[in-house]
């Protein structure tokens, strides 16, 4: 019964009152609202007695029971068994509402399963509990709610699955290295793969920097860059090629893809796919190998070359094809091959040609061609062409047979003739088997002299047929047969069929057929010698016209003097010579061998064996040109002379045209078959292409058949116009083109990125061009990034505020530098890098520099040791080095950073001096400068005297008065700080207080941090202006009280005494305007050409500028030729009057007598340019345009010069 019910039949009772009836109606909405979220609710529900019975339940919980309903069982189905998370059987007192009956706690997001053995089948849910208690907190009832998440389940454990696939397969994988590292570049995956490419171990690869572990430095801050956009975009970049460090300091050059991870907690993790390039780069060096070889050998063959596609027409012909066909290329090219055959011949060479397309085999075929008022015989060799196993076409060698063909027409007339003669000899004619005596032929004549017929011959032996009437003459002639090969004209006696004896001739000799050993026969009836002689003049004449028809060269020599005897007509087509030019001539009196090795082998050969069969030899014709023979001699004897004969046979065309085909047909049909670029050959007339490779389809879009006749502005091809007018102005120079990355457009409209390469070639006497199109897309965009990335990491290289330095720990040699170098040594670094320290002069103290290179050597690190470097100015610079030993390429390299601390230090001793010993020191400058004076006054006795004093004197009152105004200016920022340490040292005596008192607080600590920043940085800023104003002074006072030759900067040099003169030319409205030229390095005297600027300044502020209210003092200096150096000083005032112009550098000479002025300021500049300086000067000054000084100094000067102006 449901609680609304039972509240329903309570309402109708009587003895309720109407206030109790009131609430029991309420109580029944309640109720009813609760049994309809109860049904609704997406979830099971349950509600439990204490004693374990279920009160009530839901229609999901019915369901996911698979029960009809719920009985007094409860929940002890055996339809269904709740199991845990990990599927182990649960017992009923670990199922929820025990476990909340026991505990009185609620549970939260238990996961079980339940097993349905009805259906099969484990669903899996989250299951909450909790009590119901009364007034007492005693449980009452457990109300048990559970969700299906088995899709949830499901997907997680599929997820686990695809993990473990992904795991699996990535470690296992032969050749795919795959890393995965976080945001912050940590590796967090590291395969198999990736420990054989690399060389580090998982241990040494997890958890270290990816960039660092394998980039180089160059590559990082792109790589950097990379990661950022990633994870602001979540788009991985494009696939491409790299460079990556191994472990063992190697390159390797890499195809990387990357993929970038959201996970669902949020965080997001990025893989490296990585395959080696390096078998792919150098199969594509072998390949563009294996290409030249192929058109090298094609278009120096001999042979005619012409390749076509399945339609005959014809889409590649070589010189030679052209020149046996007597067309030229445009004639040829596609057009089909089948239109050049001779009427006659067009049906066989077609059906040969469909034969070959459909079975896909070589096509070999003899065959005539057209040709302009005559024909020519052809031996055409196919080979088929096939891309990914498809047949597109065939390459087709040519070889002329013309006058091969006349021999063997020649050959079979005189074969005929042969035959005739053969069966109308009127001798017996026998051919036997050498090793069995079995007779194999015989002639008409034999059943004439025997009687015996052919039939009843053949298959039986001369012994079986009795025909030897003595068994003396047959052992005889079978002893000489064995003795000397052969027998000659040997008389017996022969007995017919029908028993006659009659008188024959008998001759044989031992030939070679086929392998075969034979002897031909020849058995004469000599019974009527008239009858033989008759005969045997007629087989001399036909014998004769077949030794003149033969087609090879037939010569007879003297046996003992080798001179030419006979010779058939073969001998100057062969050799060159006339019939006339060889008789009664040798061998070597013509000069046919090319080598003695063959004639020596022939003559051994002879000696040996008595003949010679078919031995190469190389002879040389009358003209020189050597041609390939096949040479055969055996000796015989006529008229009773031992002679030679030799037949010789021209192989030269079968043995250069059978190993020329050979190789390029191998070679040909490999590159074709490996091309994994697109190959095109275009028409430079038209700018048509003539043919394209099957890869051309697979990168472009098009196949060969729509691009064969069409230009590739015709195609489309070209993204940009740009791109195509910039190759065709290239191959226009008559240069290659080499590897040109354009965006080409396919024939789907898709745009990609491709590499072209050409070359301008001729072919069949008009220019093509030969280009190669490699797709690119992938490689292109990384490799965008990856120079986008050098780039950043090269100015990031280049910014650093700190000198780093790369140097050989071996020879101390400089590998690298930054830009920073300069600034800090004044020395271009492309001077320092190939030089150590020592060879550029820069170390002081080579003993501290030792111990940094032994202590690098040991493999230990150098932190922040101060040492001193000599600048390229002469400049002491102080630089803070920290070093550690790396290993580059196998090479041991010092990395180290130079910071250079010289102000920070100089600044540090400078205070100390300063305050300890300012005050002393102006006091006995002060007491020199008297002191000088009263000796000034004293030794005044003559005028040169005198004049030296006065220019010591001057020079002193600029120092004196240089001091004065440093002094001054240093008042400011020392008095600031001091300002700002008192009330630093206050705050601290306070801060101390309240620390050792225990008062104080977060506040207060923040607030005195606060105060101690700004303090400092107020120090600071104060200390280095002050830092700055005392080593200008410091140099300039010590270039001015100094007479010391010196290298040094002119730039530098002639800042620092400006920034001495402005404490002076504060007080007036009048500026210094400085144009100097960077990098000039004078070998000088730094102090007198400071004296000289500071005179020429304090000239024109004294004298210039009477009457205006602002004066601009313009230097200017530059470099005039590889060996001087010109310095102008320029002012825009009242100018000098001309007829004082000649006598301003005289001593003594003033305008202003009596009012400061002592007439030797431009005496003393003169003076030191010209006698110290060893350069000129001259001025140019016109009243109200102003004053020019020039002068022109030497980069280095005189060895002689001494400055003579003392101080």
């Amino acid at each position: 019964m449901g609680v609304a019910t039972l509240v329903q039949d309570l309402t109708g009772d009587t003895a309720f009152s109407a206030a109790e009836r009131s609430r029991l109606e309420t109580l029944e909405a309640m109720a009813r609202q609760y049994e309809v979220m109860q049904q609704t609710l997406n979830a099971g529900v349950l509600v439990h007695g204490p004693d374990g019975s279920v009160r009530s339940a839901n229609h999901i919980a019915i369901q996911a029971l698979g029960v009809a309903g719920i009985g007094p069982r409860g929940l002890l189905d055996p339809r269904w068994q709740m199991r845990d998370e990990n599927g182990r059987p649960m017992e009923p007192t670990e199922f929820p509402y025990h476990r909340v009956l026991r505990s009185g706690q609620p549970i939260n997001g238990l996961v079980v399963q339940i097993y349905r053995s009805d259906i099969d089948s484990t669903s899996w849910y989250s299951a909450n509990a909790a009590p119901v208690k009364d007034a007492q907190g005693i449980i009452q009832e457990v109300v048990v709610t559970f969700v299906d998440i088995s899709a949830t389940r499901q997907a997680l454990e599929a997820l686990k699955v695809s993990e473990h696939r992904f795991r699996s397969i990535f470690d296992e994988v032969g050749n795919i290295a795959v890393q995965g590292y976080d945001p912050q570049c940590r590796i967090l995956y590291w395969n198999n793969s990736s420990e054989r490419l690399y060389g580090y171990s998982k241990e040494e690869a997890l958890g270290r920097r990816i960039d660092e572990l394998l980039l180089r430095p160059e590559d990082r801050e792109y790589f950097a860059d990379g990661v950022e956009h990633m994870l602001a975009s979540n788009l991985a970049p494009p696939a491409s090629e790299y460079t990556a460090l191994r472990k063992n300091g190697s390159t390797v050059q890499i195809y990387s893809t990357q993929v970038v991870i959201s996970l669902p907690d949020g965080s997001r993790e990025m893989y490296c796919i990585d395959l080696d390039l390096s078998d792919t780069k150098e199969l594509e060096r072998e390949l563009a190998r294996y290409y030249s070889r192929f058109r090298a050998i094609s278009e120096t063959s001999s042979l005619g070359v012409f390749a076509t596609d399945l339609d005959g027409q014809i889409n590649y012909a070589n010189v030679n094809f052209q020149k046996l066909t007597a067309r030229a290329a445009s004639e040829l090219l596609g057009k089909s091959w089948l239109t050049l055959v001779e009427p006659e011949d067009f049906r066989f060479a077609e059906a040969s040609w469909l034969q070959a397309l459909q079975t896909g085999s070589n096509l070999t075929l003899e065959l005539r061609i057209q040709l302009a008022g005559s024909t020519c015989w052809l031996r055409l060799n196919g080979a088929p062409l096939a891309e990914s196993g498809e047949l597109t076409g065939y390459v087709i060698t040519a070889e002329d047979i013309s006058q091969r063909k006349a021999m063997e027409n020649a050959i079979r007339e005189s074969e005929e003739k042969f035959s005739r003669v053969y069966q109308t000899l009127p001798d017996g004619l026998v051919i036997t088997n050498l090793s069995t005596g079995e007779i194999l032929d015989v002639n008409r004549q034999w059943e004439q002299v025997t009687g015996y017929s052919p039939a009843e011959s053949i298959g039986r032996t001369t012994f079986e047929l009795d025909i030897w009437s003595s068994p003396a003459d047959r052992a005889q002639v079978v002893a000489d047969i064995r003795a000397g090969g052969e027998v000659r004209m040997r008389e017996f006696q022969a007995r017919r069929k029908d028993g006659e004896l009659v008188w024959c001739e008998f001759s044989a000799v031992p030939i070679e057929l086929g392998g075969d050993k034979l002897m031909i026969s020849v058995l004469r009836d000599i019974t009527d010698r008239w009858t033989i002689a008759t005969a045997l003049r007629d087989s001399e004449e036909k014998f004769s016209k077949a030794f003149q028809l033969m087609p090879d060269l037939v010569v007879f020599t003297d046996y003992e003097t080798g001179r030419y005897l006979d010779m058939n007509d073969q001998l100057e087509p062969l050799l060159g010579y006339t019939r006339e030019e060889a008789l009664n001539r040798t061998s070597e009196e013509l000069d046919i061998w090319a080598g003695t090795e063959h004639r020596d082998e022939i003559i051994d050969t002879l000696v040996e064996f008595e003949e010679v069969r078919l031995i190469e030899v190389q002879l040389r014709r009358k003209d020189g040109r050597q041609i390939w023979c096949e040479y055969s001699a055996i000796p015989c004897e006529l008229g009773g002379r031992r002679m030679l004969m030799s037949i010789v046979r021209d192989i030269t065309d079968r043995k250069t045209i059978a190993e020329a085909l050979r190789d390029s047909e191998q070679k040909f049909a490999t590159i074709y078959q490996m091309l994994p670029d697109a190959l095109g050959i275009t028409d430079l007339a038209d700018g048509k292409l003539i043919d394209v490779n099957q890869a051309w389809q697979r990168i472009t879009g098009f196949s060969p058949e729509e691009c064969r006749g069409r230009t590739t502005k015709a195609l489309g091809l070209y993204t940009h116009a740009e791109d195509r007018r910039s190759i065709v102005a290239c191959l226009r120079t008559g240069k290659p083109l080499h590897q040109r990355e354009i965006l080409i457009r396919r024939k789907d409209g898709s745009t990609s990125w491709g590499e072209i390469s050409g070359v301008v070639s001729e072919l069949s006497k008009r220019k093509v061009l030969i280009w190669v199109l490699r797709d690119i897309n992938d490689r292109w965009a990384i490799s965008m990034e990856l120079r986008q990335s050098e780039e950043k990491l090269s100015k990031a290289f280049h910014l650093l505020p700190d000198t780093l330095m790369f140097s050989e720990l071996a020879s101390g040699n400089i590998v690298d530098l930054n830009d920073r170098w300069e600034e800090i040594t004044g020395m271009p670094r492309q001077r320092a890098i190939g030089r150590s320290l020592a060879e550029l002069g820069m170390i002081l103290h080579p003993e501290e520099w030792q111990a940094v290179a032994e202590r690098l050597d040991q493999g230990l690190e150098i932190r922040n040791q101060i040492l001193r470097l000599r600048c390229a100015n002469g400049r002491i610079v102080e630089v803070d080095y920290s070093g550690v030993p790396i290993e580059v390429q196998g090479q041991k390299v010092a990395m180290a950073i130079l910071r250079d601390v010289t102000e920070k230090q100089q600044i540090e001793r400078e205070l100390r001096d300063l305050n300890v010993n300012l005050e002393g020191r102006v006091q006995t400058r002060t007491g020199e400068l008297e002191s000088t004076n009263r000796e000034l006054q004293q030794t005044l006795q003559t005028l040169q005297l005198a004049q030296n004093e006065l220019v010591r004197a001057e020079r002193l009152a600029s120092l004196g008065s240089l001091v004065a105004g440093v002094a001054h200016e240093l008042n400011t920022p020392i008095g600031n700080s001091v300002t700002v340490a008192s009330t630093l040292q206050e705050k601290t005596r306070e801060f101390s207080q309240e620390f050792t008192g225990g008062t104080l607080k977060k506040s207060g600590l923040t607030s005195y941090i606060e105060t101690a920043g700004t303090a400092s940085d107020l120090l600071m800023r104060n200390l280095h202006q002050a830092r700055e104003l005392i080593a200008s002074f410091k140099q300039v006072a010590v270039d001015q009280t100094s007479e010391k030759r010196r290298k040094f900067d002119l730039k530098e040099v002639i800042e620092e005494v400006v920034a001495t003169l402005h404490p002076m030319l504060k007080k007036t409205p009048h500026e210094v305007m400085l144009k100097l030229q960077p990098e000039i390095e004078l070998d000088s005297f730094p102090g007198p050409l400071g004296q000289v600027v500071t005179n020429l300044v304090n000239n024109a502020v004294l004298h210039a500028f009477d009457g205006m209210e602002h004066g601009t003092i313009t230097i200017e200096a530059y470099a005039a030729g590889s060996e001087l150096v010109e310095i102008q000083i320029q002012d825009n005032g009242s100018g000098i009057p001309q007829h004082h112009l000649p006598k301003i550098f005289d001593p003594f000479f003033t305008t202003r007598l009596g009012q400061g002025g002592s007439g030797l300021g431009l005496h003393i500049v003169y003076s030191i340019v010209t006698r110290v300086l060893g350069g000129k000067i001259n001025v140019r000054s016109r009243p109200s345009a102003g004053t020019l000084f020039t002068l022109q100094l030497p980069l280095i000067a005189p060895l002689t010069a001494k400055p003579e102006i003392t101080a």
